[in-house]
């Protein structure tokens, strides 16, 4: 593990089918993500509900420059959240079986070997990946240790 980084057991959960405001971006997500997540926030406080945890999946990083990096921005709402409209729409998330992992420690590059300890337990216990990566910000940006939740869904290798 890097230094300054604890990993918490992986483990594998059932999740609930969620529902969650959500809005896209395109590019590295240290240029992008900002202006976007603060949009996100802004349409879920115009709705007048309370949102969970700021969530990230990233379809194409595994495989693409960070410059052309999809990112699906996400933030839990209650289901009878009103349609944000605009760039953000409500989709459900979940509902399956999910493999994650807890990170706490700065947010780097070399993570590269938590995500590798979640592959290889996804394998040791007969599932593959069925979804992108994904990260939950468990703690605020300002907030230390940072606490992040690395996160697959999952599904049966055996078929």
């Amino acid at each position: 593990m890097p230094a300054g980084v604890t990993t918490i057991a992986p483990r594998l959960v059932e999740r609930p089918p969620l529902r969650m405001a959500v809005i896209d971006t395109v590019g590295d997500p240290d240029i992008v993500g900002g202006p976007a997540v603060g949009s996100l926030y802004g349409a879920v406080m115009a709705s007048g509900v309370t949102s969970g945890a700021l969530r990230a999946r990233w379809p194409n990083a595994h495989d693409h420059e960070k410059s052309e990096w999809l990112a699906h921005w996400a933030l839990p709402v209650p289901d009878d959240t009103p349609e944000p409209g605009g760039a953000i729409r409500l989709e459900t998330w979940y509902g399956c079986l999910v493999a994650e992992i807890l990170n706490e420690g700065p947010l780097r590059d070399d993570e590269v070997q938590t995500v590798r300890q979640l592959h290889r337990f996804i394998a040791d216990c007969g599932y593959e990946i069925a979804g992108p990566a994904e990260e939950e910000y468990v703690s605020r940006p300002e907030e230390e240790p940072r606490r992040t939740i690395r996160r697959y869904e999952v599904r049966s290798a055996r078929r």
